[in-house]
Order: structure tokens, then sequence, then C-alpha cells
């Protein structure tokens, strides 16, 4: 599902453009969308033909922070919330 909610594009003159594409919900960043986020971020330092990378959004705000949603409901597993922040830092 992480998949219809970030983007990734190249356009001419190795521009890579990666758009959080969930403007309606302000772009909440799940650990799905993380994960998801991580693995093209990978894909883009690796391609030779990638000079710049453009992070842009769709919406009205660029991201309104981790998914709330998904914090209450883990807000007892530590492990859970480890793991969140240590994704978030690299």
């Amino acid at each position: 599902m992480s998949e219809e909610f970030i983007k990734l594009s190249h356009h001419d003159g190795g521009i890579a453009e990666l758009r959080l594409a969930n403007g309606p919900k302000r772009n909440p960043l799940s650990s799905e969308v993380l994960s998801h986020m991580g693995g093209l971020l990978d894909e883009v330092a690796t391609d030779q033909k990638v000079g710049a990378l453009l992070i842009t959004h769709d919406g009205p705000a660029f991201s309104a922070g981790h998914d709330l949603k998904e914090l209450r409901a883990n807000r007892d597993d530590s492990q859970f919330v480890a793991d969140l922040f240590a994704q978030c830092s690299v």
C-alpha cells in the first residue's frame, strides 16, 4: 500500500523526484511509508544516471509527521517505538 503514497519518477537531466502522495491526509509517515522511502532512496543512491534528487509533496503540507494512528496503536510496544525512531534517524 505504501507504493501509492510515495512515488519515484525520473526526469531529463539526471533528476529523480520522490513525491509524498497522500496529500488529503497531509502525507503521514507510517513505518511502512518510511520503509518504502528508504528502499527508494537506496535505489536513487546507486543509480549512476541520477545527479539530483527533488523531494516534494502533494497537498497543502509536506508532511504532518508520523502517522499518529499507528503510534497510538503501538504506544505500549517499546520495541516498535525504538525501531521507529531508529528508522527516522537514518
